[in-house]
């Protein structure tokens, strides 16, 4: 073990014992996405948008890695996805302070590394396997892959939009882990209920279908702008995302960043990092 990257795990160790995750998270965040705003700011030509072109920001140009350190095992127009073999700080420190990285990488890595990739292309999206993590598997499986939003918004009017009641106005979510939705739910506009948002009832079907655990890295689509009750439990369910559709929209439209970093009103004792989107501009 070199200098270099003793010295790197001393420093993971001291902010793993003095720092929350959720605290981490949201300084690793910031970190990303002033350095990806930065590197975007000086390109000259298109845009990178593609999941390949996000792997290679950020794996390359961000964290140094050589090719041969995060090998590709799948790759087409839809996504990308690799092994993750480098040496790693903060696999290092996890275990001399006998953590579980599953934990740690989850609270701390998951929606710091999409603030990253969200700079790129929102409709991009990271994804790490906690099956597949060191030390539990021989590497750590991770990739980027393109999440449809128009026709996740699209799902999630469906769902506003009751069989039995095709003439009631009511709101719609959908919540998407991977390319699986796993919740979706109706709010009819005269429930007499006023706490059965149907972004609250997405996020509890899918919590008992996949438990709490398993919504980090979900995005939950809802067909207007929800309120701050619903953004804080999404944000503290673990959620990445939130991506509403624009109430003055008639039609669906590339998704643009409407905030990123939430620190006001509900969210005001959030720690970490959590985006919502707008669709249309």
């Amino acid at each position: 073990m070199d200098d270099i990257f003793e010295a790197k795990v001393q420093e993971q160790v001291r902010r793993l014992q003095g720092t929350r995750l959720r605290a981490v998270e949201r300084e690793v965040a910031l970190k990303r996405i002033a350095w990806m705003r930065e590197r975007l700011g000086r390109l000259r030509g298109p845009r990178p948008h593609s999941p390949a072109e996000a792997y290679e920001l950020l794996l390359f140009a961000y964290l140094g890695l050589h090719p041969r350190e995060a090998p590709i095992v799948r790759e087409d127009p839809s996504g990308i996805e690799w092994t993750s073999l480098n040496a790693c700080p903060t696999l290092e420190a996890c275990q001399r302070l006998c953590l579980d990285t599953r934990h740690v990488c989850r609270e701390a890595y998951e929606r710091s590394t999409q603030a990253f990739i969200s700079q790129i292309n929102p409709q991009l999206r990271f994804y790490r396997s906690y099956s597949q993590i060191r030390p539990f598997a021989s590497g750590c499986r991770e990739g980027i892959f393109v999440l449809e939003f128009t026709a996740m918004l699209a799902a999630a009017h469906e769902a506003a939009t009751a069989e039995e009641d095709r003439r009631s106005k009511a709101r719609g979510a959908v919540l998407v882990l991977g390319s699986h939705v796993v919740g979706r739910a109706r709010q009819a506009s005269h429930s007499n209920d006023p706490t059965l948002h149907a972004e609250m009832a997405a996020i509890r079907q899918a919590a008992g279908t996949v438990g709490v655990r398993g919504l980090c890295g979900g995005v939950l689509f809802v067909t207007s702008r929800p309120c701050g009750a619903c953004l804080s439990h999404a944000a503290l369910s673990g959620l990445t995302t939130i991506v509403y559709d624009a109430p003055d929209e008639t039609r669906l439209s590339t998704p643009t960043i409407d905030g990123s970093l939430l620190a006001v009103g509900a969210l005001s004792s959030f720690e970490g990092w959590f985006e919502v989107l707008r669709a249309g501009t």
